[in-house]
């Protein structure tokens, strides 16, 4: 069994069960922290460490989907909501404050156990100088709630295009994207030493039952996102091809990713990223529309 697999089941909740940032559960945060309680388990200090000892794939050129499809159900979108008339206002853009400033500026000192504040501890810490400490804090505090605004406007616009269409969602699309993910908890669960049982009881705090419900409502939403996504693309006329690479390395940005063969390689299936990647594409057009529609 190949850890790579296992480390990939932990990342991938959102992508084979939400399939969109935006829909994540309260329950992927506990899964990744429950990941680390059991890779501790194995002698792993973090997730860095967790896939060492596997040779890096080696790829002759860049990486391009063989389709755009990504993941495809039996299930159909029976009728698509009006997209045309969603409205949001976005927060006026965020300013931190210098209170703000200083106190992450002193927990980075903290942690760095530097007693003194100047520009020999900015620059032992990595920053050019003092001054060049106090502007990445700014803008990192900025643009990181400046950045969750938007995904909560993607996200909420998302969800009200959703609530508006309708669906007709099969049982047996739910069952596999079901067996999939159980399957996926199985193979953890071996990895880790422990049974599926003690797994979902001791680690997700979760009794069986109420797995087995999280888990088809999870897909539920994975379907319908999914299908809507591939909706508005149709509507809308958005040539994927077109907006391709420009999305994909915004994406691959996002997630911290060097290039897309490292995200593909990682999951071992290309539907994750071209799901994603559609996903955000759909995500910034919806926002594009609503929030523009305001001005």
């Amino acid at each position: 069994m190949k850890k790579k697999v296992i480390f990939a089941s932990i990342l991938a909740l959102s992508l084979s069960l939400c399939a969109c940032s935006s829909n994540k559960t309260g329950n992927v945060d506990e899964l990744t922290n429950t990941g680390t309680d059991l890779l501790e388990l194995n002698g792993i200090d973090d997730f860095e460490d967790y896939d060492e000892g596997y040779d890096e794939i080696v790829h002759d050129e860049p990486f391009y989907p063989s389709s755009f499809d990504g993941f495809t159900y039996e299930s159909t979108l029976v009728k698509l909501g009006n997209y045309e008339g969603l409205r949001y206002a976005l927060p006026e853009t965020y300013t931190a404050s210098e209170e703000e400033i200083e106190e992450e500026v002193a927990s980075l000192l903290s942690t760095y156990e530097m007693t003194e504040k100047n520009d020999e501890a900015a620059q032992y810490i990595g920053y050019e100088d003092l001054k060049d400490m106090y502007e990445q804090i700014r803008f990192d505090i900025e643009s990181g709630i400046n950045s969750e605004n938007y995904a909560s406007a993607a996200s909420d616009l998302f969800n009200a295009l959703m609530a508006s269409s309708e669906f007709n969602i099969l049982d047996s699309d739910i069952e596999s994207v079901y067996k999939e993910q159980i399957a996926s908890y199985e193979e953890m669960a071996t990895f880790f030493g422990v049974t599926f049982e003690e797994l979902v009881n001791d680690y997700f705090e979760m009794t069986l039952e109420d797995l087995e419900k999280e888990v088809k409502n999870d897909a539920v939403t994975s379907i319908k996102t999914t299908l809507l996504v591939n909706g508005v693309v149709k509507e809308a006329g958005i040539d994927m091809k077109a907006v391709w690479d420009e999305k994909c390395a915004e994406l691959l940005a996002e997630y911290g990713y060097d290039d897309a063969w490292e995200f593909v390689d990682l999951y071992e299936d290309e539907r994750y990223l071209i799901s994603e990647v559609k996903y955000k594409l759909v995500a910034d057009f919806l926002m594009e529309k609503g929030v523009n529609s305001l001005k």
